[in-house]
């Protein structure tokens, strides 16, 4: 852990500008789970705390209990947010629609398979078994819930997309890779662009997941899937991303807004997009 070598190395793929999105390019997948492993100490044991300890449904995630146990997970949510036929026929205005807009893109049950292997292999250098266990459930949580974490704080798969949900992820789970490359990627991308918005962004969506109600972060997909995406996010305290839409009204090249159903309207973003227009 810490190697700095293999750090710089995975930063500089994270931050790649050619890159479109952290899916489609396997490379990059396993550059943002080598920073997570490179820091994952001492940042486990603070996840242990805030994340594990300081909620009821935590010991669930950490212990694979209940919904979060991997069969529950593989038969009866894995074959849900993976049918695409069953997606095209909510309302556009439910956060499965919007959700379905984004996963079509890629192969899940590929990410799945990948995602697995790449964390078992991130799990094996915990220093215990009782960690490494720990480490593998919550990461397995994370990546079913991360899609969804898109779409309900309104960040796209645009590198900045990703940073933001990086910010995000950390205010959930206490990380210091999570952490980091939100920041790499912003002070990236300032540079680039000469402007500071893309700094803006990750700060806010930093304060955005603070402010998120800490129930949202244990819901299991299923329990939100049918739910109207506006009046959840409002459930949950999730708040709008005006620095990221800032942004993206500035530099439109790298916006994907692909967290969006394309027939839906957000009536907050709509209203933010017009004040900046």
């Amino acid at each position: 852990m810490w190697n700095l070598a293999k750090i710089i190395k995975a930063t500089a793929i994270v931050c790649d500008r050619n890159r479109t999105d952290h899916y489609s390019y396997e490379e990059t997948t396993e550059a943002i789970q080598e920073l997570n492993t490179q820091m994952a100490l001492p940042s486990v044991f603070r996840l242990r705390k805030k994340f594990v300890m300081d909620h009821e449904r935590g010991i669930d995630i950490a212990l694979a209990r209940k919904d979060k146990h991997f069969d529950y997970q593989a038969k009866k949510i894995i074959p849900v947010i993976t049918d695409q036929n069953y997606m095209e026929t909510l309302p556009v205005n439910t956060v499965g629609a919007s959700y379905g807009h984004l996963i079509k893109q890629w192969s899940f049950f590929d990410l799945w398979e990948r995602r697995l292997t790449e964390d078992s292999k991130a799990s094996d250098v915990m220093p215990n078994p009782l960690m490494a266990g720990i480490w593998f459930n919550i990461s397995r949580h994370i990546f079913i819930s991360h899609d969804f974490w898109h779409v309900m704080a309104r960040y796209d798969t645009s590198r900045l997309g990703e940073a933001c949900i990086m910010g995000i992820t950390h205010t959930a789970i206490k990380t210091t890779g999570a952490w980091y490359i939100a920041h790499a990627i912003a002070a990236k991308m300032c540079w680039e662009y000469k402007s500071i918005l893309p700094w803006k962004a990750v700060r806010e969506s930093i304060r955005i997941g603070n402010a998120i109600n800490r129930d949202f972060w244990y819901l299991n997909p299923l329990e939100i899937i049918e739910e109207d995406v506006e009046k959840t996010r409002e459930k949950y305290n999730v708040g709008v991303c005006e620095e990221f839409i800032r942004f993206n009204n500035t530099f439109k090249e790298e916006f994907r807004n692909d967290n969006v159903h394309p027939e839906y309207n957000d009536p907050k973003t709509q209203k933010l997009v017009a004040q900046e227009v």
